[in-house]
């Protein structure tokens, strides 16, 4: 299994922020989706379909599976979190 260090990390990032930004927030705002209620499977699976397509589901996968067969490890992993929790 190959870790994802530094530009890795960073495309998959940028990839998810553009996804929540220009798909899922619109597609939740079109739907009339809220988090306190309980959310339809056909938005469950447009979720998963494209996530899929676009490379985030199950990214530490094994390609085979649908994955990326990547390792997110050590400093990498904070980093990764410290970013997801400042900026979504």
């Amino acid at each position: 299994m190959i870790t994802a260090v530094g530009e890795d990390v960073e495309v998959i990032y940028a990839k998810l922020c553009k996804f929540i930004q220009d798909e899922l927030l619109p597609y939740e705002g079109e739907h009339n989706l809220n988090s306190e209620e309980e959310i339809p499977m056909e938005a469950i699976r447009w979720v998963r379909e494209r996530s899929r397509e676009l490379g985030f589901y199950g990214v530490n996968l094994p390609r085979e599976l649908g994955g990326q067969n990547l390792s997110l490890k050590g400093e990498k992993r904070r980093d990764w979190n410290a970013k997801r929790g400042s900026q979504l």
